[in-house]
């Protein structure tokens, strides 16, 4: 960011593009909200302060995270109905960081669907070329952890 920012300055005014530097600036400045948010998260984790518990709405809660502008095209259809109780900031924030890795390996598409059979699923794929074999072998997915640090 402060690069960036030295660089417009150090250029004559009329040949910086003030209005793609400020668009820039906001860009970086958005991943710092982010990772200030992230490690605010994890530090309450950490202490083991307990979210607040309270009914979610999958479909409002998607519908809130996908719009704005994003690099690749999101495909959603939001099923209303599928509830969940749980913290609805922590939950955003999942959503928010499964959408920006879709993001970086799709090829042009991201799809997110929840649905209600007999629980609650929310599911974010991308069109990319996905996880070499050899890497899904030595890393499993993990589900069903009863520790947030253990695989379950």
């Amino acid at each position: 960011m402060r690069a960036e920012f030295e660089a417009a300055l150090h250029n004559a005014p009329n040949e910086t593009n003030w209005r793609q530097t400020g668009q820039q600036l906001m860009a970086s400045l958005d991943r710092l909200q982010n990772i200030f948010t992230d490690l605010q998260t994890l530090t309450k984790l950490d202490a083991s302060e307990p979210g607040q518990r309270e009914p979610v709405d999958l479909a409002e809660l998607v519908t809130s995270e996908t719009t704005g502008p994003r690099s690749k095209k999101i495909v959603s259809s939001p099923q209303p109905g599928v509830v969940v109780t749980g913290d609805r900031h922590r939950l955003a924030r999942m959503l928010t960081n499964l959408l920006d890795n879709a993001e970086r390996h799709a090829d042009s598409t991201v799809i997110v669907t929840e649905r209600r059979n007999s629980e609650a699923v929310l599911e974010v794929l991308d069109d990319g070329a996905g996880i070499a074999p050899l890497v899904g072998s030595i890393c499993p997915p993990q589900s069903g952890a009863t520790n947030p640090y253990q695989a379950g």
